[in-house]
């Protein structure tokens, strides 16, 4: 049986998911926002710590709640995105896309024919290859189920976004804020005017276009920022807590 791929459903439809970007292995962490709900989790394996046993792992997990798996790849090659797909992730999330032919080489790789030439293999992306169904079938609902996003990281990408909308086969396109600034010549400034002002004209060209971008379908939050967010509660009230004790009578040192 094929799982249902909320973030495609999401953009085939036009509402949000939520969800949130696991930066290192931590399939109890999935297991732990699993269990409030989340839509999906988007593994980080361009810049993350991420075996394929690790990713394998994390969509074990991911499964077991309902959740969509998809994946930031660290490299556009076809070789790693079938790695990744027969791991379990049902979405492609591909960095540094600059022009039609790289959003294709990821479209190919994703798709099965007729939309791209994905090879088939027995792994457990593919359910094994224990499923019944005639193949042509389960070829046409790995395709409807199959989710594709290229991010959008230097001035090329921006100036060829009409060509790399046209290939068949992406969902939606993401800019990656902070190598977008340091490809227009900004480094270290993802709120300089100029960026701003490029990154709103992608949105518009893209949304003139009928098109989505990242934003329009997903709501999500860093696996970090989690953590730094209940470690600064637990700190806040550390510092309450010293400063009461500052204020009131000292306690006698033990010798």
């Amino acid at each position: 049986m094929i799982r249902v791929n909320k973030v495609k459903q999401a953009a085939i439809n036009r509402y949000k998911v939520y969800g949130f970007v696991l930066s290192w292995p931590a399939p109890q962490m999935v297991e732990i926002l699993g269990t409030l709900g989340m839509d999906y989790v988007q593994i980080d394996g361009e810049h993350g710590l991420f075996s394929l046993e690790d990713v394998e792992n994390t969509c074990r997990a991911a499964e077991l709640y309902g959740m969509t798996p998809i994946a930031r790849i660290p490299n556009i090659n076809s070789s790693t995105i079938l790695q990744y797909i027969d791991r379990g992730v049902k979405g492609i999330i591909a960095p540094h896309i600059s022009n039609a032919q790289q959003a294709k080489q990821v479209a190919d790789a994703a798709y099965f024919g007729p939309i791209g030439d994905r090879s088939l293999g027995s792994a457990r992306g593919a359910g094994f290859q224990l499923w019944e169904e005639d193949g042509r079938e389960y070829y046409a609902e790995s395709n409807k189920q199959m989710m594709v996003g290229v991010m959008i990281e230097d001035r090329e990408g921006m100036d060829k976004i009409d060509e790399i909308m046209a290939v068949p086969g992406i969902d939606f396109l993401y800019i990656g804020m902070n190598d977008f600034s340091q490809g227009l010549g900004y480094p270290g400034e993802p709120d300089h005017p100029e960026v701003l002002k490029a990154r709103q004209y992608l949105f518009d060209r893209v949304h003139a276009a009928g098109k989505l971008m990242r934003e329009d379908i997903v709501v999500e939050i860093s696996s970090a920022k989690l953590v730094t967010a209940g470690a600064k509660k637990v700190l806040e009230a550390k510092a309450k807590d010293l400063a009461a004790r500052a204020a009131a009578e000292p306690v006698a040192e033990v010798n």
